[in-house]
């Protein structure tokens, strides 16, 4: 860990957001310094006019410079809370969308491994916390920092032996920070996938989907009851932790007791040897104590200097992560998605991240000149996992995936993904509008958008709702908000696929598998359409939907044992042909 270079890390966002901070910390280090300066020394000489006898006018005076400045000091610091407040937002703002970029630019194997979201909780909770600390830590290290030398100079007037007690106070401040800083650090990455695990029932029973399941079983007090036992284990542990370090801290006290003991009675010895006024006893208690508490800030920073650069060590990991997809280390070349399409699978063997299993061994086969081609077997099979790798968001760990004879991983996968365009089997709405979940923000006219619905068959769903393609979607944060169908919802994303303009390859994921046998058969007809000017792949267990596709392969136990057209495989009389008249005999 390098405290210096994580710390600088985040001084970027700051630059890049927030740069008036430095204004900020500036100010408030004067204003702080001549406050706390001149009300120690102000309130000596009060006390010793009031002792030597003087005029009410002439102390009045002391009182009107030292309590104005101490007066402009508590205004900056009332108004900093919205100068504060507002810099702050803007700095959160500016770390929260870079990593919401980022998210994009990991390979997607991340998203399979707990420890990935262990990594982004702790930077995102790190990201934002440290950024403000950082902050914190220089504005208390400008305000105390300058207060603490002001006041020196003016204790050292007294006697030297001020300034070594305050030493003393110092080191023993430095300490007991950096140790809880410390501890606390190690017990919050010990609890982090504890949090998350506890946090994650809380978060069930509050989804419009999993509210339907918890009615229909009966599973509020199972969600309930796992939130409280997991809770209540982190809280155990928390206030085990808390506990500990409060008994570390009562040493503290004790210690600082002790040194304040110390300086009164030096204090003492030396008004009754008449080395000290009785204003000076007054200002060197009060300016020790003023002096102990400017010398916490300065000390305790250091510790935060500390404390932040491993967090930001959970955030440079995520922020600095290079995948070695998502990189685009290849050759780059462009993707032409125009071409008549070659898919060739050579001896490729694919085993997911943190798994085991081969979902791919060896596998080899190739097809060309396919219009519309079928993937079906049965669950297991490795069908999704096809798509997956074809969309790059995984390469194999054995063999080369070539289209149009080209290795996958020498095309730039920007362009890859632009040629692309896939209806996921876990399809979803979003809670925007219609509109918005079409085209994710792209323009698009009306008359584009309701010819789309129109070839899925949900226009005149659509044009149903009161502010049709502006109307919103579920009902998490829209009160007029419509909640589709299953059917519906599918036919949504297939309307999100086809939008996509730049894509001449189609991954269609059991596109009709919430869908009726009539909006089924609409499907099919509108996909065997698009399919005569783009390639079209499509994975499905409806066997209605294959007699579309000029192609079929059979995959089971991730190796294609059957291809060929349809009318092929149902004279070979094998697995597919089983499959068929299986399927054909619930229609007969």
């Amino acid at each position: 860990m390098n405290v210096i270079k994580n710390n600088l890390y985040l001084f970027k966002f700051i630059n890049k957001y927030a740069k008036p901070y430095y204004l900020y910390i500036i100010f408030a280090g004067i204003t702080s310094a001549l406050s706390v300066v001149m009300e120690v020394y102000g309130l000596q000489l009060i006390v010793d006019g009031l002792t030597r006898g003087e005029y009410f006018q002439s102390l009045l005076a002391v009182v009107i410079i030292v309590y104005s400045l101490r007066l402009i000091s508590d205004l900056y610091s009332t108004m900093s809370h919205y100068f504060d407040n507002y810099l702050m937002q803007k700095l959160q703002l500016g770390i929260s969308t870079e990593m919401m970029k980022k998210t994009t630019e990991l390979d997607f194997e991340c998203f399979d491994m707990s420890e990935f979201y262990d990594k982004t909780a702790r930077a995102l909770s790190g990201g934002m916390g440290t950024a403000g600390s950082l902050v914190g830590s220089l504005v208390a290290l400008a305000s105390s920092g300058t207060t603490f030398v002001a006041l020196v100079g003016l204790m050292a007037q007294y006697h030297y032996l001020y300034v070594l007690i305050a030493l003393v106070h110092c080191v023993i401040t430095y300490f007991f920070v950096e140790y809880e800083n410390r501890k606390s650090y190690d017990f919050d990455y010990s609890i982090t996938n504890e949090n998350r695990a506890a946090g994650y029932p809380h978060g069930c029973l509050y989804t419009n989907e999993i509210q339907k399941e918890v009615r229909v079983f009966g599973a509020r007090s199972f969600f309930v009851e796992l939130y409280k036992k997991a809770t209540g284990d982190v809280m155990k542990k928390r206030n085990r932790f808390n506990l500990k370090i409060s008994g570390i801290l009562c040493i503290r006290d004790l210690l600082y007791a002790l040194i304040m003991v110390a300086t009164v009675l030096l204090s003492i010895y030396r008004v009754q040897n008449n080395l000290l006024t009785i204003g000076a006893f007054v200002a060197t208690i009060n300016g020790t104590v003023s002096l102990w508490q400017s010398m916490y800030g300065v000390v305790s920073q250091v510790p935060s200097f500390v404390q932040n650069a491993r967090y930001v060590d959970n955030l440079r990991e995520v922020s600095d992560y290079q995948g070695k997809i998502e990189s685009n280390l290849g050759k780059k070349l462009p993707f032409d998605p125009t071409r008549e399409l070659t898919v060739e699978f050579r001896n490729v063997t694919f085993i997911y991240p943190s798994t085991e299993r081969k979902i791919f061994d060896n596998l080899s086969f190739s097809f060309s000149g396919k219009k519309f081609v079928a993937i079906v077997g049965e669950n297991g099979a490795g069908k999704t996992t096809f798509f997956k790798l074809l969309m790059r968001l995984y390469d194999p760990n054995e063999g080369e995936i070539l289209i149009n004879g080209i290795d996958l991983r020498d095309y730039d996968i920007q362009s890859l993904r632009a040629g692309i365009s896939a209806c996921m089997q876990d399809y979803c709405y979003y809670q925007y509008s219609v509109r918005d979940n079409i085209t994710f923000g792209k323009p698009a006219s009306d008359e584009e958008l309701h010819e789309i619905l129109k070839k899925v068959r949900l226009d005149d769903v659509v044009d149903g709702y009161e502010q049709g393609l502006d109307q919103k979607m579920g009902k998490q944060f829209w009160s007029d908000g419509i909640n589709m169908s299953r059917g519906q919802s599918q036919k949504l994303a297939l309307a999100r696929c086809i939008f996509k303009k730049s894509a001449g390859l189609y991954l269609l994921d059991e596109p009709s598998s919430a869908l009726d046998p009539i909006a089924e058969e609409q499907i099919g007809e509108a996909m065997y359409d698009i399919s005569k000017d783009k390639n079209v792949l499509m994975i499905t267990q409806r066997l209605t939907m294959v007699r579309y596709a000029d192609y079929i392969l059979y995959l089971e136990n991730g190796q294609v044992i059957e291809s060929g057209t349809h009318q092929q495989l149902i004279e070979q009389d094998g697995k597919y042909a089983n499959m068929y008249n299986t399927q054909k005999k619930r229609f007969i």
